[in-house]
């Protein structure tokens, strides 16, 4: 199911992002199919190369360019699962298509990751998705920023003027995080720990809100009675 743009992947994203427990745990049991499916696959599907780079093609608000500038060196987490690809060409593109207005900027990032470092799971899934060379990469990873590229003063887009910021993934054992990074970690860990045993009424609630979100949008609600009629804990990669 996350390997489809569609009502699901949008809410769940954006609740994710915003870091409020009350809306995560609409979302927690999926949260926790999620990461299993994922480490599952990530354990039985090792990957040719111990080291290689994906990208990711999003747009930022100009603040938060500024801030990662100021920030090489340092380190930070994602706080939704990571959609990205082998292909640079297909992530320039993304970020490019995205209608975006000021302060919203392009930027493609540039992530090299090693599996030897990983301390969270991540995974081919294109096999199953509709992006080519597809790389999920779990919630809560964690990255060090090494570069970060202001765009050229062109006006037409190139693959030269855009931001372009390189990441690479950290060390599995790693000290000295700060409480930023603590604080997201054992949010995970809470979520996953408050799931309720009820599963059919943390449904129902996830389904509700998401029906509400669609209410005027009848294609994005006969996806949501599918997803009801049909979901399986082991499909939460795969619609």
């Amino acid at each position: 199911w996350y390997s489809r743009d569609g009502f699901f992947k949008k809410i769940f994203d954006r609740d994710l992002r915003s870091t409020d427990m009350s809306l995560i745990l609409y979302f927690g049991f999926y949260l926790n199919d999620l990461y299993n499916a994922l480490r599952r696959k990530f354990s039985h599907s090792p990957f040719s190369d111990s080291a290689f780079i994906v990208y990711r093609g999003q747009t930022l608000p100009r603040r938060d360019l500024e801030e990662l500038k100021e920030k090489i060196g340092c380190l930070i987490a994602n706080n939704s699962f990571l959609s990205t690809t082998c292909d640079r060409n297909i992530a320039f593109k993304y970020a490019i298509d995205q209608k975006y207005t000021l302060p919203n900027e392009p930027v493609l990032f540039e992530i090299h990751i090693s599996e030897k470092s990983s301390h969270r799971p991540f995974a081919d899934i294109s096999d199953i998705s509709h992006v080519k060379g597809e790389i999920l990469l779990s919630v809560n990873t964690i990255f060090r920023i090494d570069s970060v590229r202001e765009p050229s003063s062109d006006k037409h887009f190139t693959s030269r003027n855009l931001w372009e910021i390189s990441l690479k993934m950290c060390e599995s054992k790693l000290t000295g995080l700060n409480d930023y990074f603590d604080v997201i970690i054992l949010r995970l860990a809470e979520i996953l720990r408050r799931i309720s045993p009820d599963n059919d009424r943390t449904n129902k609630k996830m389904l509700d809100r998401c029906r509400l979100y669609y209410a005027h949008d009848p294609i994005e609600l006969e996806k949501i009675a599918d997803f009801e009629r049909n979901y399986e804990a082991d499909q939460a990669i795969r619609w």
